[in-house]
């Protein structure tokens, strides 16, 4: 007999291991950005799936990130760059199951950060997503450069 696991239950196992695999990032960034935690946890629902820098900067306003964790404009962005939570997107993709994706490339996959304020597009890491996201299942499906899926075994020619 195969077990099968309904939809619920895949979303609900994903949801378990990304937010596993965030606590393990927050620990090892936490003599950078001790309050990053609660940074993300306070600001990535209220991400649409694609963003540009001015959206950011509102974010970072309306969620008081300035006054309640004490973090500039410039220390915000550079925090979500260095930890890799954001990424900038580099061209839109085809799967190799059809679905339109974006390609982005992440400050943990590049010599020197990203700098989220040249680009025209940003988006969160799909692992960030999955585990902050208000609705993961709204946003893109985005790929991080340099990985297999954008090199070619999940992205279309």
């Amino acid at each position: 007999m195969v077990y099968r696991l309904s939809a619920a239950e895949v979303r609900y196992k994903v949801g378990a291991v990304a937010n596993e695999i965030c606590k393990d990032i927050f620990s090892t960034y936490r003599e950078s950005y001790p309050r990053a935690s609660d940074v993300v946890a306070a600001t990535l629902r209220h991400l649409p799936p694609v963003f540009n820098p001015g959206q950011l900067e509102l974010i970072h306003g309306a969620q008081k990130i300035g006054t309640e964790y004490s973090m500039s404009l410039n220390e915000f962005t550079n925090m979500l760059s260095d930890i890799g939570v954001i990424g900038v997107v580099t061209k839109r993709i085809k799967l190799l199951s059809g679905m339109e994706g974006l390609s982005a490339r992440f400050s943990y996959t590049e010599k020197s950060r990203i700098v989220p304020f040249a680009a025209e597009a940003l988006c969160v890491h799909p692992i960030f997503t999955v585990a902050y996201a208000s609705d993961p299942t709204k946003s893109n499906y985005v790929v991080p450069v340099g990985s297999n899926a954008v090199d070619g075994s999940l992205a279309a020619g």
